[in-house]
């Protein structure tokens, strides 16, 4: 079983050998991992200007009782004792941890401590991990916790874990042997939180594989950790020479940011997402901004991408805009590429009348394509390599179970209906939205995105020019609809 007060001391003596007269704060929640960690640093008489602090989260009748109790220990030690209990209800975990280390960042601050400790342990962090993991964070998510972090909610504080390491079982050994009374909290049985889930149903399928599982998962997060600290300075640098910040808006140039290597180019994004949210988790899931990245680095200006939550990003000429998703006017019949009644169109002549305007074709050769090129198309134009995509196409609506390649996803497919979704198109013009054909094979969603087995590449030798014009003059109301 661990020394606890070897082990204390050895942390305490290499994270904080300036503080041993300075107020240090330990947050207790009166369960056993807090309870043992209090009593563990009372027994070293080197440190001694400790401060309890309780936060009731108030979702239990008798969560006050946990209160008393924790207020009674501090009383037994002979500490300051701090606590609050939440002003209203919270829903989720994420507001559960956000309200207690902001009273926690409060109590610091008013005391004048620079260092909160909490009491997770290995299996705390093994659990983190595995949740982050099936979750799809990057590196810094899967890092998880460190034994010294900054406070989520005021970065000047800093977190101190030294229990980060020691687990579980070897805590309940240590309160058999001193005899602790703690609380116990009925809601750490519920299995509707995924942390008791995966506690309850996961660990011990996972221990079948590997006995260690804890600890090879906690030094996992440990060399990732270091890692990190290497990929932070480089995002520094990143951040630095592209990214631009204002009062609801990130303006990332555009020139600068295709030059990053792509795991730095999806950093910028989550900084930026980050810096706009001060509460946004640092371990954000990377599948949205890996999706952004491929957008933005597909050339194709005007289009965006959610990133999660309430923040999108949008991709003009010159920038990268991240800013706060926004509902779009609601679609007028007259703005958009509507099939008429019919529900299939021939692409032989041009014009072609459609509900909303008129979509005008030519054929093109490459040289002429890449003068377009030269500046981003809009919306409402594409080129389309279809030297494997011959005459005759059609116009017609898309099955809502169909995939397309949206241009920009590196062939990756989206159904129809998805890709809708995120574009913000109402259903009520989906049934009837244009979409060019080549046989099966779709080639534009008109006014949206081009598929991206049109791409032009230097083998092309013949190119779609297609146009859509809506009934407004210059078209500006159907420019601005979708960016």
């Amino acid at each position: 079983m661990t020394d606890f007060s070897s082990h204390l001391r050895q942390f305490l003596q290499k994270h904080l050998p300036r503080e041993r007269h300075q107020p240090l704060l330990i947050a207790v929640s009166g369960g056993i991992d807090s309870v043992c960690l209090l009593h563990a640093l009372q027994q070293l008489p080197e440190y001694t200007h400790w401060h309890v602090a309780h936060f009731d989260h108030a979702t239990r009748p008798d969560s006050a009782s946990d209160c008393a109790f924790t207020a009674g220990l501090a009383q037994y030690y002979q500490l300051p004792f701090h606590s609050e209990r939440a002003h209203q209800p919270l829903a989720g975990e994420a507001a559960l941890r956000m309200a207690r280390y902001t009273f926690l960042a409060q109590i610091a601050q008013n005391i004048g401590a620079r260092y909160i400790f909490t009491a997770h342990n290995a299996n705390d962090q093994a659990e983190t991990v595995f949740l982050r993991l099936i979750r799809g964070a990057a590196t810094r998510g899967l890092s998880a916790m460190q034994a010294l972090a900054a406070c989520p909610t005021d970065p000047t504080l800093t977190l101190a874990r030294p229990f980060l390491n020691i687990p579980r079982a070897d805590i309940a050994a240590y309160q058999a042997a001193h005899q602790l009374a703690f609380r116990e909290d009925p809601s750490n049985e519920h299995p509707i939180y995924r942390r008791n889930f995966v506690r309850q149903q996961i660990s011990p399928l996972l221990a079948q594989l590997n006995p260690n599982w804890v600890e090879t998962f906690g030094r996992t997060a440990e060399l990732l950790g270091e890692e990190q600290a290497v990929l932070a300075m480089a995002e520094e640098t990143a951040w630095e020479s592209c990214a631009q910040c204002g009062e609801q808006t990130v303006q990332i140039g555009l020139a600068e940011w295709q030059k990053l290597l792509p795991a730095l180019q999806m950093a910028v994004l989550r900084r930026a997402v980050q810096t706009l949210q001060a509460d946004a988790p640092l371990d954000l899931p990377s599948a949205p901004f890996r999706t952004a990245a491929e957008l933005a680095r597909s050339g194709v200006s005007g289009q965006s991408a959610p990133l999660g939550g309430r923040w999108q990003m949008t991709r003009t000429a010159t920038h990268l805009l991240i800013h706060h998703q926004t509902q779009p006017a609601q679609p007028q019949l007259t703005l958009s590429p509507l099939l008429p009644n019919a529900h299939s169109l021939p692409v032989f002549v041009s014009p072609i009348r459609l509900a909303g305007g008129f979509l005008h074709w030519q054929l093109i050769t490459p040289q002429q394509a890449q003068m377009r090129l030269q500046a981003p198309l809009p919306h409402h134009q594409a080129l389309l390599a279809v030297d494997t995509f011959p005459a005759p196409w059609r116009l017609a609506t898309a099955p809502p179970p169909a995939t397309f390649q949206p241009f920009g996803l590196n062939g990756h497919h989206k159904r129809f209906d998805d890709f809708f979704n995120d574009m913000q198109i109402p259903p009520i013009l989906r049934t009837r939205w244009a979409v060019l054909w080549a046989g099966d094979v779709p080639l534009w969603v008109v006014g949206l995105r081009p598929d991206e087995r049109t791409r032009i590449g230097s083998q092309t030798q013949q190119v779609l020019a297609v146009t859509f014009v809506s009934d407004v003059a210059n078209n500006a109301e159907f420019s601005t609809l979708f960016s």
